[in-house]
């Protein structure tokens, strides 16, 4: 027997709340639905369950017993709700037909995206400057006979080779971190090219006076020019701009640190 006009049985609030047994038992068993048990079987409170059908979306306006009422058969979508006497629905969002652009207008054009022009690697100021000093050391560092000299003059013209091939591998890498990172091996190579030159020129390996004033050239000059790449790819990623292709405009003949 039902205990009062504000309970109803389990299965008539199945039925209102258009829900299986086994999840209105679960609603019951977490408080989101308040009900008392009556030994085994359980009685719903009525005003529990039109709040929570508010919540659902959908205010029940009858009972099971309702003739205008039916069940539901599977697959059927529950009832719409039914307004709520004093509750006045928030009206939902419509945008503006003339904002909704047809299917058959035309559409704007796409902004042409400027692409910037190539540049050769010889409109680099430091390529500029490396390769009088590279040539000046391949020429002036000539193959010995001797197995000491021969090491360190094979040596001094590959780190020249290397240097000048390393900074144009940087500047046709893309990314700034490329870039520095190829200009950093270069600079590297250059050191060693110097190092080379003063000690080939201690032990007599040709013109002593000749390959001191290069490893000037290569200190002075050379080291500083490919140290001011690797400054502005510094400044770039401290800024953290990525230059837009292989030529960097910020070293282009005229521009950057000599």
């Amino acid at each position: 027997m039902v205990d009062g006009p504000n309970r109803i049985p389990l299965s008539e609030a199945c039925h209102l709340l258009h829900r299986s047994d086994r999840t209105v038992r679960s609603w019951l068993a977490r408080g989101e639905l308040s009900g008392m048990r009556q030994g085994k079987a359980w009685l719903v409170d009525r005003p529990s369950l039109d709040a929570l059908c508010v919540r659902l979306g959908y205010v029940p306006t009858g009972s099971a017993a309702d003739p205008k009422r039916q069940p539901l058969e599977v697959g059927q979508a529950p009832p719409v709700p039914s307004p709520t006497p004093g509750v006045v629905p928030e009206p939902k969002a419509v945008r503006p037909e003339s904002s909704r652009p047809a299917d058959d207008a035309p559409r704007p054009p796409r902004p042409e995206r400027r692409r910037r022009a190539a540049r050769p690697v010889t409109t680099l100021a430091a390529w500029e400057t490396l390769v009088p000093i590279i040539s000046a050391v391949l020429k002036g560092v000539e193959p010995s006979g001797a197995t000491t000299a021969g090491d360190l003059v094979a040596r001094v013209r590959r780190h020249a080779a290397e240097a000048l091939a390393l900074v144009g591998a940087g500047f046709h890498s893309y990314h700034h971190t490329d870039k520095a990172a190829r200009y950093l091996q270069a600079r590297d190579a250059l050191s060693g090219c110097a190092a080379t030159l003063r000690i080939l020129a201690e032990i007599g390996g040709g013109h002593p006076v000749g390959l001191r004033d290069l490893a000037d050239r290569v200190e002075v000059e050379a080291i500083p020019s490919v140290g001011s790449l690797v400054r502005t790819m510094e400044r770039k990623r401290e800024d953290g701009r990525a230059p837009g292709g292989a030529a960097d405009a910020g070293q282009a003949r005229g521009e950057g640190d000599r």
